[in-house]
């Protein structure tokens, strides 16, 4: 029994990220219909983007351009963190507006392959300016050991854990009481009831979009160490 429930609390670090994307993903498809499987792709940039921050350099992933550009130095881990998720709520965007918007009316598997041709571009370009091995990255939360009579758990596990139990908890709460979150799900359930109560399925759908960048960004920035 010890030993199940030692191998429960390490993967608690796996289960978290999988967690993680998973609440971007749903965010997404709530209010577009779309099946985004370029999630990873968004929480790598996010990823990316927060550990060259750290290094005091802002990351540029246009083959043709500097890998990078010099910001004056290490702007600390929140101010990095806000704005990597900023810029990948840019992304996420961007992405709506240029690929998926056109594509609101077609058929979900039409949407479902855009998705997955973003994500091997993606992967293609960070590859081609970056390359394979990324950058390393401090440890965001303790990494001490915890004890529980035989049981040895590192600390950021748990943590980490923790984090998207309350980043969920928090999005829940956001979709089911605010009036952004009313909106969402009305939008989601008939686009024509929304048009006639005076709401646009296509803001809606364009600000979550930027939530589920946002969420994705930050479950990379607490992966990447």
């Amino acid at each position: 029994m010890t030993e199940h429930l030692q191998f429960l609390l390490l993967g608690l670090g796996s289960g978290g990220v999988f967690a993680a994307l998973a609440l971007a993903l749903v965010v997404i498809y709530r209010s577009s219909g779309v099946m985004n499987f370029a999630t990873g792709s968004l929480a790598l940039f996010g990823a990316y983007t927060y550990a060259y921050l750290r290094q005091g350099e802002l990351l540029i992933v246009v083959p043709g351009f500097p890998e990078s550009i010099d910001v004056g130095g290490d702007p600390g881990f929140f101010a990095a963190a806000i704005i990597s998720m900023a810029l990948c709520a840019a992304l996420g965007l961007v992405l709506y507006l240029l690929v998926f918007r056109p594509l609101r009316k077609a058929p979900p598997v039409a949407r479902t392959v855009a998705s997955i041709g973003v994500m091997i571009i993606f992967a293609a370009l960070t590859t081609a300016q970056l390359g394979t091995q990324g950058p390393a990255v401090d440890a965001i939360f303790p990494v001490d050991i915890l004890e529980f009579g035989d049981i040895r758990v590192p600390q950021d596990r748990i943590l980490f854990a923790a984090t998207i139990v309350a980043l969920a908890l928090v999005l829940a709460a956001a979709y089911r009481f605010t009036r952004f979150g009313l909106a969402t799900r009305a939008a989601s359930e008939s686009e024509e009831g929304a048009y006639v109560s005076g709401l646009s399925p296509d803001r809606i759908a364009a600000a979550n979009w930027m939530i589920g960048a946002a969420v994705a960004g930050l479950a990379g920035i607490l992966i990447s160490p």
